[in-house]
């Protein structure tokens, strides 16, 4: 507040000693002691509350910015404070809450699983907290409770509100009509089809995809990322898994990257992610061998900048006995597909299978 004269000019706050800064509600003695004929005015400055999100200004009463999955957002409270008036500070660490499923802490484990979990720790940070990860869509809010110190000494606790949205990219899988599955011996090795690289026409292998739709001005890209569960019997045993599910080979599957971007007059970035597989046994031998595999096959979505978050998994198997020359047993698990929002986690890497 501030103490006016009128008609003589203007005292300022200082030599009004019993006029203090107030906060809503409260009421403040302020009846000047001055000598002569006055007249004198009042003015009340308020502090007020700015909550952001990536540079983006929060409403409390609707959302007003939309964001998307794998983004990392940053949230910032500051002060719209008046003239001439300096800004408080902080005397304590903020709270901060946040709605929805998100992820705000990685660390990378020995095997070279990137582990992302919510830490509340993270939490309580002064002005700014983030970057978090969004792993689903939907209205969300972020909101804030603070202690401030001011100035004259006064302490106050304040809190902020602000609402925004996540999309997230939608999925149709299968894109393309699933071939059937065929364990077969190739070469005298048993496989899953009849691989190409091994002189083939890949029938029987492992072919699906999915198109991703994404939302405008959210380009990005897609990949696969497979575990596998593999029971193998003698002599093949150094490859089963012992029950785990186990990374196949590398986090982005045969290295294949498909771009999420607008095509043609369509403004909603979209993309095909392509998937090929043909595990089998490497070496051809005169033992009986049983293989059963089960896979669980994430498909992920980076957006530009962000962060690569789960979309959802397919999971298929095949298994089959070789004796000698002959296949003599063989069973196939079709593709099924399912929306998830789990990261694929491993603590092991099989190669080559």
């Amino acid at each position: 507040m501030a103490c006016q004269i009128g008609g003589n000019g203007r005292i300022s706050e200082p030599f009004c000693p019993q006029i203090t800064r107030a906060w809503d509600n409260t009421n403040v003695d302020i009846t000047p002691r001055l000598s002569g004929n006055y007249t004198f005015g009042l003015a009340a400055y308020k502090y007020t509350t700015q909550l952001y999100a990536d540079y983006i200004l929060l409403y409390p009463d609707r959302p007003n910015a939309t964001f998307c999955v794998g983004q990392g957002l940053s949230f910032l409270l500051t002060f719209d404070y008046p003239p001439r008036y300096p800004s408080p500070s902080y005397n304590s660490l903020c709270n901060w809450k946040a709605s929805g499923n998100f992820v705000n802490a990685s660390s990378v484990n020995s095997a070279g699983c990137t582990v992302y979990t919510n830490d509340s720790s993270q939490m309580t940070k002064p002005n700014q907290v983030g970057p978090l990860w969004y792993l689903d869509s939907g209205a969300q809010t972020v909101s804030v409770g603070a202690q401030l110190q001011f100035p004259n000494g006064k302490c106050a606790s304040l809190a902020a509100l602000g609402k925004f949205s996540v999309v997230k990219p939608q999925v149709q899988f299968p894109f393309s009509a699933i071939p059937s599955m065929i364990p077969m011996l190739t070469n005298g090795w048993m496989q899953l089809g009849n691989d190409s690289q091994l002189g083939g026409d890949n029938t029987g292998t492992m072919n699906f995809d999915a198109l991703i739709t994404s939302t405008s001005s959210f380009n990005g890209q897609a990949f696969w990322t497979q575990l596998v569960k593999r029971s193998a019997s003698y002599p093949l045993n150094a490859t089963d898994t012992g029950g785990k599910y186990e990374l196949d080979t590398e986090p982005v599957y045969s290295d294949i990257v498909t771009d999420i971007k607008p095509l043609g007059n369509n403004p909603n970035p979209r993309g095909i992610a392509t998937f090929y597989d043909s595990p089998g046994v490497t070496q051809w031998t005169l033992w009986n061998v049983t293989i059963l595999d089960n896979f669980q096959t994430h498909l992920e979505f980076q957006p530009t900048g962000g962060i690569a978050v789960p979309l959802g998994v397919v999971t298929w198997g095949w298994g089959a006995t070789e004796s000698g020359t002959n296949l003599i047993w063989s069973s196939t698990n079709a593709p099924v597909f399912q929306d998830s929002d789990q990261f694929p986690v491993w603590t092991a890497v099989t190669h080559g299978r």
